[in-house]
């Protein structure tokens, strides 16, 4: 139960990074955009 909630923090984790870089590459295409 234990390992099971460590893996589903690390899973949350890894979304909320590769979501967050995927805005900062957003705002970066729109900042050439203009």
């Amino acid at each position: 139960m234990k390992t099971e909630n460590g893996k589903l923090k690390i899973n949350r984790y890894t979304k909320y990074r590769s979501l967050s870089t995927f805005h900062f590459q957003l705002s970066t295409f729109n900042f050439q955009l203009f």
